[in-house]
């Protein structure tokens, strides 16, 4: 029952850190994730001290992203020193916000877009793995438009059987990553590079498989690298100065699994080592890309049992609170795990039975005809070893929000992620500002952004800020945005909707302006990486934020990186606006490829408009539909959240003319100076 982190305590409860997990389970509720971060670090440094003695320190542990990654796991990698592997656009934006370095990101993957390449330059990672030619072709294009340099690595498939399951199999010719050895494409991909403006080949990489408790296909894969190395050099006259050896090492998720020590895959050295000594090579940089071998033993699932359903003759299924939503690897590999009923794991195991999820699927099983203690109802079932893979891979699928995940450190439990709400799930909107974003400007080309410049250019200026950082929160499409930086301010964009980004940093593009720094976010839940001179909020943008509490929060998040003495501008719609203008109404606006229809249902007595907008495209016929509510506040509510955030509100003007405010204004302009500690109105 004992593992690197879980043990059995006095009541006979299994715990975790040292902690009981029937305890965690009561605290956080189920299903839930649990992580040992004590042990995650241990592993952390294991891998990098190993690494720096056999390589003298002329190496990287490259933490792979995809085997669990949250803002909480990017810091502790920072901490330890590691770099990290990223997949994705989300990955890599995730370890930007957590403050992880860009110089140690390396970004892989096989069909990176070009959004996704634009993020990694423009954030200055520290190598670009290309997958394939259409890939480099692309990247150097966008390099030499950006007026930069990417160093970047070359995947390469050594021909290696990793002896693994087939799906997780990734070093042979037939794979949809990298580039082949024995046709010649890797060797001429290289050369091609060699040629390609904005284009710096740092070295190679390869990755074998998963779960592999060999180290000789490791040894195999890093001779075959290493003789490409000697062909590159040989033939283009070109030293390679960095291999990538990948990942896969393995982890105990049964009894019969029988994983190396992490120590013992840097017996890699002494092929490495060896190879160049005796072939005069140049000793490379090296990398590895550990995951699953780092979290993977560290974490446990917590459910609760539901049922226990026998059928005679048949089998018995255990019935738990979540499933293939939180771990679906059993569906996909038919993984094997150990599982535990947690406030009985000092009984024997002496029941077999399948554990089922509640996914309304007959293949959403955690493990069947497997050995528990005697499982009944309202039992908490921990299944064991699902630090990698569970979270990373986790789905809303039948609407099931995503769970918790605990972190246990020094015999403290914390909360690293929170676990999903319904709301979280209903505010997930298909079109809002998404199929929006396309047409959005072309249904506000009346809106007079000039005169609103004028306005906000000139209101900095009066308080002296006439450089530096500001935030256009909400910023959409990026009207206002791109005007500012114009005038010589450096603009952070933040958005909810990656659909208005996509089409604001397409302008910037255009416009020369590629400097600017794009964030989708939640305002709510703003994470700048520091101060700003001042942030600004535009088209009633906090108006659409939420009730009172959570408009209150996105003020004071945008509070807490204005530096003091620094301004918070926005405006917001009136309640005027909502009871006389708004009202009942129906509006249509029609632009050259699109027609809107906005319905609005006030509601006096909760303060807000319903608010059901229709956007049909002829050309195409097709049909988006959104429906989202707007909240009104008087000009009393917006001052008192103001006071609470750290905000006198100096100045309220008409949001439209930006003179004298009047009862009939259908907007207010807000301009509020950040307080320094202890300072009073």
């Amino acid at each position: 029952m004992e593992t690197k982190v879980t043990a059995v305590n006095g009541h006979g409860h299994l715990t975790i850190g040292g902690l009981d997990t029937v305890a965690l389970a009561s605290k956080y509720g189920t299903p839930l994730y649990v992580m040992d971060e004590d042990a995650i670090r241990a592993n952390c440094r294991a891998l990098k001290n190993s690494m720096d003695a056999h390589y003298h320190k002329k190496g990287l542990v490259l933490y792979a992203s995809k085997a669990f990654c949250c803002k909480r796991m990017y810091r502790i990698l920072n901490e330890e020193g590691l770099g990290a592997d990223v997949v994705s656009g989300g990955e890599l934006y995730t370890a930007l916000q957590a403050g992880f370095p860009a110089e140690r990101i390396y970004f892989h993957g096989n069909n990176k877009t070009a959004d996704e390449l634009t993020m990694a330059l423009e954030s200055g990672v520290g190598r670009i793995v290309v997958d394939n030619i259409a890939e480099l072709e692309l990247l150097g294009a966008l390099a030499k438009a950006a007026g930069k340099t990417a160093s970047v690595l070359f995947r390469i498939k050594p021909g290696i059987d990793a002896h693994t399951h087939n799906f997780i199999r990734t070093g042979q010719i037939d794979s949809k990553f990298g580039f082949a050895l024995e046709t010649g494409e890797a060797l001429q991909a290289v050369a091609a590079a060699l040629k390609t403006p904005g284009i710096r080949v740092a070295g190679i990489h390869c990755h074998i498989g998963s779960q592999i408790f060999d180290i000789d296909p490791f040894c195999h894969a890093a001779e075959v690298m290493l003789g490409f190395a000697q062909q590159v050099r040989a033939e283009l006259g070109y030293t390679i100065e960095e291999l990538n050896l990948g990942g896969g090492f393995g982890i105990r998720y049964v009894a019969q699994d029988d994983p190396k020590a992490l120590e013992s895959y840097m017996e890699v050295s002494k092929v490495v080592l060896g190879f160049c000594e005796t072939n005069s090579f140049p000793v490379p940089f090296i990398c590895i890309e550990p995951g699953r071998s780092i979290v993977g033993d560290t974490g446990i699932t917590l459910y609760t049992i539901g049922s226990v359903k026998t059928i005679p003759g048949y089998r018995t299924y255990v019935s738990i609170d979540g499933g293939m939503t939180d771990n679906p690897r059993y569906a996909l590999y038919q993984s094997a795990y150990e599982a535990v009923v947690a406030n009985k794991a000092a009984q024997q195991k002496d029941f077999t039975a399948t554990i089922a999820g509640r996914c309304c699927e007959s293949g959403d099983l955690i493990q069947e005809n497997t050995q528990l203690q005697t499982p009944a109802v309202g039992d908490i079932l921990a299944v064991l070893s699902t630090g990698a893979y569970n979270y990373s891979m986790a789905s809303n699928y039948n609407r099931v929000p995503r769970l918790p995940v605990v972190m246990v450190r020094g015999g403290e439990d914390s909360l690293a992620v929170r676990r999903e709400t319904y709301e979280d799930l209903a505010q997930r909107r298909i079109m809002a500002y998404e199929a929006f974003a396309g047409v959005y400007d072309a249904f506000n080309e009346d809106a007079d952004y000039d005169a609103l410049f004028r306005y906000v250019c000139g209101v900095l200026r009066a308080h002296g800020v006439e450089d530096g950082i500001v935030a256009d929160l909400g910023c959409g499409t990026g009207e206002l945005t791109l005007r500012l930086a114009a005038a010589g301010y450096d603009m952070i964009g933040v958005d909810l909707s990656p659909e208005m980004l996509s089409v604001l940093r397409e302008k910037a593009w255009e416009t020369g302006q590629e400097g600017l720094l794009l964030l989708c976010q939640d305002i709510a839940e703003l994470d700048l990486y520091g101060t700003v001179r001042a942030a600004v909020s535009t088209f009633d943008t906090f108006n659409h934020i939420g009730p009172a509490e959570k408009f209150r929060r996105a003020l004071c998040r945008a509070a807490l990186f204005v530096e003091p003495g620094g301004l918070v501008l926005f405006d917001m719609n009136t309640p005027y606006k909502h009871a006389h203008i708004l009202s009942d109404n129906v509006y249509e606006i029609e632009a050259d490829d699109a027609y809107c229809v906005w319905r609005n249902r006030y509601d006096a007595a909760a303060g807000c408009t319903h608010i059901a907008v229709e956007i049909t495209y002829p050309d195409m016929d097709e049909c988006d539909k959104e429906a989202f509510t707007e909240y009104a506040y008087s000009l009393e509510e917006i001052t008192r959240a103001c006071r609470q955030a750290g905000l006198r509100v100096e100045h309220v003007a008409d949001g439209v003319d930006f003179g004298p405010l009047r009862p009939d204004s259908v907007r207010y302009f807000i301009t509020a100076v950040k307080q320094a500690a202890g300072e009073n109105e």
